[in-house]
């Protein structure tokens, strides 16, 4: 019973991801608030400022113009523009703490997520997609993709709480 409750759970988070690889390529309109409210700093790196879940990411300059944020319900995903459609580079999900809980250990075990940071009933996980995201036909489109994908360590460990 429990393995067919993950089962259908990563389908679930398999098919929300789908459909946002599916959706427009424009940002949805608190993508695009939150977009302009990026900010350069001092070290290179853009600031990438959540207002909706408090919570601010550093991103590598050189990722200007080559990123995409596209939120859907609790999650906040991080799209390469170049390797549209799909080109989902990493997705923040807020979860109600109860639920990850319940539910995480057995999450961590199937796809690539880790909790990145808790606060109140809140919990934050980062993950990353668990099948091939760029053409692997078009050398260029591949190496930006590998590239950007180097940086999601440095990004994960730059999550702050506001």
């Amino acid at each position: 019973m429990k393995k067919t409750f993950i089962v259908l759970m990563v389908s679930i988070m398999s098919l929300s991801l789908l459909s946002s690889c599916t959706e427009s390529t424009k940002p949805t309109q608190s993508t695009v608030n939150e977009t302009q409210k990026d900010k350069s700093n001092e070290n290179n790196l853009i600031l990438y400022e959540n207002t909706k879940y408090n919570f601010t990411l550093n991103i590598p300059k050189k990722w200007s113009g080559k990123y995409v944020v596209r939120e859907k319900d609790n999650n906040i995903t991080f799209f390469s523009k170049a390797n549209q459609p799909g080109g989902e580079l990493f997705n923040i999900q807020v979860w109600e703490k109860e639920k990850w809980n319940k539910d995480g250990d057995e999450l961590i075990k199937l796809i690539h997520i880790a909790k990145i940071a808790e606060q109140g009933d809140t919990v934050y996980t980062i993950n990353t997609p668990t099948d091939v995201q760029y053409d692997n036909q078009d050398e260029k489109k591949k190496t930006e993709y590998l590239s950007m994908a180097d940086d999601i360590n440095s990004i994960k460990a730059s999550f702050k709480l506001k």
